[in-house]
This record gives C-alpha cells, structure tokens and sequence, in this order.
C-alpha cells in the first residue's frame, strides 16, 4: 500500500504554510484519502480541516472511512454540472480502486489495457464550495489524470480562488493551464514537486 506523501505536504509547509497554524485544504483525485495523499498529514500532523473529492464509487467507501473528519464529496470536477463517463484500467494491483481512471480517453498508456467505464455525476469547484459553505481555501491539490482544466474551468467566478494550487500536469496543454492561472490571479512557483506545479498567490 502506497502511504500518503508526506515529503510533499512538508514541501508545501516549508515554503507556503509555515507561519499558518490551521488551513483548509480541496484534494481532488483524493482515492481512498490514505495511498499517495498529499493532504492526509496536513490533517493528521498539522491540524488542518478540508474537503476530499473522488468520483470513483469503489474508492468512495474506503475514503469516508480513512478520512472520517473531512468533507469526503463522490463526484468528478468539470466546468459544468451534469453526467461524464469515467474510465479506469483494472489490471493494475488495486483493481478497481486504481488512481489512475479519468474522464479523458486518449491515453496512450491504457490503449491495450482492460477497462471499465461508468457514468458518474460530476459538478463545479464553484458549486460544491457554495453548497459547503466554504468561506476560504488555502490549497487545492488538483489531479485527475487529464482533466485538470476542465475542472479548474469550474472555478470562474468563484470568490474563493486557493492561495496555492497544485497541478498535475503530465498530460494537459502547459500554456493553457498557465492562462487559466493567470486569469485566477495567481502565478508560478519557481520550483515543481515530480509531475506537479505550484501556483500561488501574493499574501
């Protein structure tokens, strides 16, 4: 079992959070909230509060049950409401559970791998901050296997925009997700963690 990764959350600490005692926290693509979570020990270690998404049903159960203290939310991130068919390869060791299912079809590393496919609702950052009452945010942690700009699409208009938003971005176009961080308001760390850039905001 892969464990949360708490050398990230102690990177993010170090050069974002450090002066702040407790922070709210948005992990998307949040699996069971334990394997590979970046926000598992902000929780744990630091005192944090904050909302887990996943819209894989089979993971959903094991989330509510590792992160009984969050706002555990089983739906996909989009720029819109409505229905997405979401696909995940099921050879992988976590079967079912595996972290690597997204709503975008052109992978080339699925393309001779089985898979499944189900129909899974899907809402705006937007309206599920609204239907949460979430007054603020000082992270989110965004990675959804390709669809990142599509569900940080779902922020506009929002006037809660994270003071710090990291990005998966292996398989999305680069200058797009700069635009979309412009637009937001934030800009660039000048340092990525593995396959992730930071975007913060002038305190």
């Amino acid at each position: 079992m892969k464990s949360p990764d708490k050398k990230f959350t102690n990177f993010l600490v170090n050069n974002f959070f450090r002066n702040l005692k407790t922070g709210f926290f948005i992990e998307v693509g949040a699996n069971t909230g334990y394997e590979g979570s970046v926000c598992w020990h902000l929780e744990k270690d630091y005192g944090w509060s904050g909302m887990n998404i996943e819209c894989n049903p089979h993971c959903f159960p094991d989330l509510i049950k590792n992160r009984p203290g969050c706002i555990n939310v089983n739906r996909a991130l989009s720029d819109k409401k409505g229905e997405l068919t979401f696909i995940f390869p099921t050879d992988g060791p976590r079967k079912l559970f595996a972290g690597q299912g997204s709503v975008v079809f052109n992978h080339n590393h699925w393309a001779k791998r089985p898979t499944k496919e189900i129909v899974v609702k899907a809402d705006t950052l937007l309206y599920l901050l609204a239907l949460h009452n979430i007054k603020a945010a000082d992270l989110l942690v965004l990675d959804v296997e390709g669809y990142e700009l599509s569900a940080l699409n779902g922020l506009y208009g929002s006037k809660i925009i994270p003071r710090v938003i990291v990005v998966e971005d292996s398989k999305i176009d680069i200058d797009k997700l700069n635009d979309i961080m412009k637009k937001l308001g934030l800009k660039q760390f000048s340092r990525r963690y593995k396959d992730n850039r930071i975007y913060y905001a002038d305190i």
